[in-house]
């Protein structure tokens, strides 16, 4: 197993306690796996992706419980110069927003060099070469052109363009992409998404997408964890949570997906608002807003129901009514 998280709780903490943003997340993830994050904003799943690479461990802010293993290596126990040995070289992130991810008063050539020379034994001249070999693979024009400019001299999908190219170049064993296509056009989203995931299969990297567009997910991801107010709700196959979905908010989002043939039709909304995920609720914490919803669900959480083999690998839903 390349990469595994176990029971895993992340809580932020606040002048009045911990506010707990993930709570018993798992995950399971071979080399050269896909795995999808889904949930909408809020339900906790780029906390958990950062938790999974270690970036939250040492963080004063924070409290980690439960236990990540990186081919069986504890993240949470790894000291913090061991930590920056793996980030970059053997785990890597693409984040939301690539403006912010890039220091703006360094030029493109000097951050990306500074990365492969930190990882790599090679000289400036072999590391800019590689460089420029990678951006030529993500599809960017003029590769040494883009190294002698600032960030904010880039468009958003030049930008996100080089932070794939960042990535990789290291050739690591996993990358975690953050919502990686937000506030980019349709067309500029599908040209980034193609990139990475054909990168990644090339190179036989496992990637961990986290969105909240189950489209992209159908599209790139094997696996599907669906979050909701910090916890997993539903888990599986992709083609068997988008296409035989257990659980009602699972089954709310793929019903509020445009469509073609719904014209001008007003789609359907899950009525209410999500539950804070550090709120106090002994029952299932989508019955305020669940349709289905009966007496037990206010009074019982339910645990992960398989609707097919007992492992990991099954497809899993938090619902008393998951059968």
């Amino acid at each position: 197993m390349l990469i595994q998280a176990e029971n895993l709780h992340v809580g932020y903490r606040s002048g009045t306690g911990t506010a707990w943003a993930v709570k018993n997340f798992s995950l399971a993830a071979t080399y050269a796996d896909s795995v999808g994050i889904v949930g909408e904003s809020g339900s906790g799943k780029s906390t958990a992706a950062l938790a999974l690479m270690g970036l939250l461990t040492h963080r004063r802010d924070c409290v980690v419980k439960g236990d990540v293993f990186f081919e069986g290596r504890s993240l949470l126990r790894e000291a913090p110069a061991g930590l920056r040995k793996l980030w970059g070289d053997r785990m890597s992130m693409v984040f939301q927003d690539p403006m912010s991810a890039l220091n703006p008063v360094m030029r493109i050539e000097e951050q990306i060099l500074e990365l492969v020379r930190c990882h790599r034994r090679m000289d400036k001249k072999k590391a800019r070469d590689l460089a420029i070999t990678w951006f030529n693979d993500v599809g960017l024009p003029d590769p040494q052109n883009i190294l002698r400019r600032y960030p904010h001299q880039l468009s958003g999908g030049q930008l996100q363009r080089v932070m794939i190219a960042m990535a990789l170049i290291c050739e690591p064993d996993v990358i975690f992409a953050d919502e990686p296509t937000t506030a980019l056009d349709l067309t500029i989203q599908s040209q980034i998404l193609s990139i990475l995931t054909r990168l990644c299969a090339d190179f036989g990297v496992t990637l961990v997408l986290v969105t909240h567009d189950l489209a992209v997910v159908a599209e790139t991801t094997r696996y599907t964890i669906v979050m909701y107010s910090g916890s997993i709700v539903e888990q599986g196959k992709t083609e068997d949570v988008l296409g035989r979905p257990q659980h009602p908010y699972t089954r709310g989002l793929i019903a509020a997906m445009p469509r073609i043939e719904t014209g001008t039709q007003r789609l359907p909304a899950i009525a209410g608002a999500p539950m804070t995920p550090s709120a106090e609720w002994s029952g299932c914490r989508f019955a305020p807003r669940c349709p289905m919803a009966e007496e037990i669900c206010q009074k019982s959480r339910p645990g992960m129901a398989a609707t097919a083999r007992e492992n990991l690998a099954s497809h899993a839903a938090a619902c008393h009514f998951a059968q």
